[in-house]
């Protein structure tokens, strides 16, 4: 008996002495076996202060305003020019076989029975008139409307429809040859000329007046003139003018 509780006496201090030394072990480290720590690492706090650099934001990119441009300053509509017009027709019938010339003072007078046609200087001129008038049945006119001091150089003369009357004898021939195709008008000054990439062929007054020329020689080939050449104080008075091809 004593025996056996000596074997248990000695087993109890054993036991005893293995747990104190246990315990022994424990308090040196501070902690129990598998106790987490109760505080963070130094580390750890400087992150929570926000002692760590972080990563520097992107500045916010600022998009400009697009600023609208002046807009333009309204520019007046052009206005189309204006359609000019050629002068209307103006002829005078007549009587071809009624035709006489007589003396006018110291001038020569072209006649229709009782109605005076035309003035010329010399009686070679009204003879030469009276040959182109027999050759047709009126006598037209350009610008005899004006009102330029100096009338008469501004008026041109053409002929038109045919008399039918038997060929007489040629006037006195005195033209100026152009190419039909070149014809123009063209302001000079206050004038207007018709030219055909010379010396202009007629002056007139008025655009209108000289889109009526430029139509009546479209249709010719030479611009005739009966006393051109006069030495009267207003020569321009007595000139006749006629077409031909």
């Amino acid at each position: 008996m004593d025996t056996n509780r000596l074997r248990r006496a000695a087993a109890t201090l054993a036991l005893a002495a293995l747990v104190a030394t246990a315990m022994a072990a424990c308090g040196r480290h501070g902690t129990s076996v598998g106790s987490a720590p109760t505080t963070a690492p130094a580390e750890a706090a400087q992150d929570l202060f926000g002692e760590t650099p972080t990563a520097e934001e992107p500045e916010p990119v600022t998009t400009p305003t697009p600023v609208p441009e002046p807009s333009p300053e309204a520019q007046p509509e052009a206005q189309p020019e204006p359609v000019v017009e050629p002068a209307g027709i103006d002829c005078v019938s007549y009587n071809p076989s009624n035709l006489t010339i007589e003396a006018y003072g110291d001038l020569w007078r072209l006649r229709d029975g009782n109605h005076a046609m035309k003035v010329l200087a010399t009686k070679a001129d009204a003879e030469d008139a009276r040959k182109v008038a027999r050759n047709w049945r009126e006598l037209c006119f350009i610008g005899r409307g004006n009102d330029r001091p100096d009338r008469y150089r501004y008026i041109a003369t053409w002929w038109r429809t045919p008399s039918g009357l038997p060929l007489g004898l040629a006037p006195a021939f005195d033209c100026v040859a152009y190419d039909k195709a070149k014809l123009a008008v063209k302001p000079v000054q206050s004038d207007w000329a018709l030219s055909a990439g010379g010396s202009p062929l007629l002056v007139l007054a008025t655009p209108n007046d000289a889109l009526r020329a430029k139509i009546v020689a479209a249709g010719y080939t030479k611009l005739c003139f009966i006393g051109r050449n006069n030495d009267q104080p207003n020569p321009t008075r007595y000139v006749l003018e006629f077409w031909r091809q």
